[in-house]
């Protein structure tokens, strides 16, 4: 919207359908319903401001190059971090992602691997979905990092 009111045309590429990134996952834990409203209301700016956004369509070089930009910025997101361990690509391994956003389903008991805030959030809607859970990490401390000392 910065760019908009200083006279550029921002175009904006999104391979979702719908903006924001993995916020859309991060407001599936418990209580973080404020998370999706901070999404809608970035959305609605983003739509009031004219800006042109092009969802579920990938910025390739030739749709870049096409448009003749002063500038290109990268917004790549982030992608869920698979440890290479022996089974992690079996059947009953799945992402938090995948889980959050509806599109794996859990059954029995759950190993949650990893203790940052993901794998908390995780872990607390599987428990809460009645899931006898069990959270794993390298590190000495559950949740070393979530809140600042």
């Amino acid at each position: 919207m910065v760019l908009q009111s200083r006279g550029f045309h921002p175009v904006l590429f999104d391979p979702a359908e719908r903006l924001g990134g993995t916020l859309n996952v991060a407001d599936k834990g418990v209580g973080k319903d404020k998370i999706t409203k901070l999404v809608d209301s970035m959305i609605a700016e983003a739509r009031e401001a004219r800006i042109e956004l092009r969802l579920g369509k990938e910025a390739t070089v030739d749709k870049v190059i096409a448009l003749d930009p002063c500038r290109v910025f990268v917004a790549c997101g982030a992608r869920p971090m698979i440890p290479p361990v022996p089974g992690v690509d079996g059947a009953n391994v799945v992402t938090a992602e995948d889980v959050l956003l509806g599109r794996k389903a859990v059954k029995g008991d759950c190993l949650v691997v990893g203790s940052g805030l993901t794998g908390l959030e995780m872990a607390e809607v599987v428990a809460a979905a009645g899931h006898k859970t069990t959270i794993a990490d390298l590190l000495p401390e559950i949740g070393a990092g979530t809140y600042a000392p």
